[in-house]
């Protein structure tokens, strides 16, 4: 069962994190590391292509996934918590994986259709 805790993210979050079963996405663990990485809603969703609110909400629903707040929001900047400081290595460890899962994928394809990775 997903916990969450609604003394840090809006109700409807909250209530929607419990309603569907939700489930963390790729997309948030990127998100998470963007945010991580750069200190700012704003400059992580400039980055990654999307609307700060979209970002945030985003980062709101992966903190109700996982039942805590992984940053604090300091004003304009934001910094990691604790939980946030232990989650980082395994989002970026996923990330890592998928990626190499990826280059697999593309390897095995191009050796099966006898094309080298430069073609």
């Amino acid at each position: 069962m997903v916990v969450c805790d609604e003394s840090f993210v809006p109700a409807q979050v909250a209530n929607y994190c419990l309603l569907t079963g939700y489930l963390m996405e790729i997309h948030q663990l990127r998100y998470f590391c963007a945010v991580a990485d750069t200190g700012s809603f704003s400059r992580a969703a400039e980055h990654s292509h999307v609307s700060q609110p979209s970002l945030s909400q985003q980062i709101l629903k992966l903190e109700a996934e996982l039942g805590a707040r992984l940053f604090d929001r300091l004003g304009r900047s934001v910094r990691l918590t604790d939980v946030g400081k232990a989650f980082l290595p395994r989002a970026l460890s996923v990330l890592r994986e998928l990626e190499a899962a990826r280059g697999d994928v593309v390897e095995s394809q191009e050796s099966v259709s006898g094309q080298s990775p430069s073609e």
